[in-house]
């Protein structure tokens, strides 16, 4: 089954209060369902980003374990 988990900030299981999120979709994805996240950046306030509008990707790709991360 496919399965799309929309979620403000997902971020990895060392954060704390993310970790329910995480190991959902880490169970999902290892019970053999395709598990996508779409989530905004994590940090993007912090100082060593640039606020400049061209600085990052508008749509950023990664794979955390077995779940594809779809960050915007």
């Amino acid at each position: 089954m496919k399965v799309a988990v929309v979620y403000q900030y997902y971020q990895g299981h060392s954060s704390p209060g993310h970790s329910l999120v995480y190991e959902l979709t880490q169970h999902l994805a290892a019970e053999g369902h395709r598990v996508t996240v779409v989530s905004g950046q994590t940090g993007y306030m912090q100082r060593d980003h640039p606020v400049l509008p061209w600085y990052r990707r508008l749509i950023l790709r990664e794979k955390e374990g077995a779940v594809n991360v779809i960050r915007t």
